[in-house]
């Protein structure tokens, strides 16, 4: 129960602090980079897809003189979280932003706490997971700068399936991880990797 209860405490505090973050501003989310840039390029990347009906578009017409779109893939042009995005018609690119950087905020909370847990006990995974949350470059980043921080989820859920594959030898999801990480940060994935590659011989 304990357990359970820690998610529940880890999930609330998260809400607290992104309403914190919020304040009274109109969106979560800064006044300068935020609509400038991942805004406006996911808003781009949507109406490039339909526009053009292919999955890989190789040309930007509307930015400058036109451009190779994979210039731009840093502002996660494959990202996972996006694709659904690319798909719809009626949500606007400025909600639907601020929806994924709560998500990523959130989910990379309680999953540092599972990944935790299989280290040390239940209060120092908790004490742990509090100050990972209360760190000033991932507050400043989800509220600011989301190409920084967003495969984050998928990095734990990808040490979580290596602490797994010693216990069932099942690797399936760890790969997964690694193609999300990859689609969705790839300036970061060789980092990504390499944790993984530390944390794997270190067990």
């Amino acid at each position: 129960m304990k357990k359970n209860y820690n998610y529940i405490y880890i999930f609330l505090i998260s809400i607290l602090l992104i309403i914190i973050l919020k304040g009274n501003h109109i969106y979560f989310g800064s006044q300068v980079d935020y609509m400038n840039q991942h805004v406006s390029f996911l808003d781009y990347f949507r109406n490039l897809f339909q526009s053009s009906k292919t999955i890989f578009p190789s040309f930007a017409f509307n930015i400058g003189m036109g451009q190779n779109i994979y210039n731009f893939s840093y502002y996660g042009l494959y990202n996972p979280l996006f694709i659904p995005f690319y798909f719809s018609k009626s949500i606007s690119a400025i909600d639907y932003m601020q929806m994924v950087n709560i998500i990523v905020y959130i989910s990379t909370s309680l999953l540092s706490y599972k990944f935790l847990k299989n280290e040390t006990t239940s209060k120092y995974s908790f004490i742990a997971t509090i100050f990972l949350m209360l760190a000033t470059p991932l507050l400043f980043h989800i509220h600011r700068h989301y190409m920084f921080i967003c495969y984050l989820p998928f990095l734990l859920v990808a040490l979580i399936s290596i602490n797994n594959y010693f216990n069932n030898k099942k690797y399936l999801l760890l790969i997964i991880m690694n193609l999300f990480i990859l689609l969705s940060s790839f300036y970061y994935s060789i980092s990504c990797f390499l944790v993984e590659f530390i944390y794997f011989t270190y067990l």
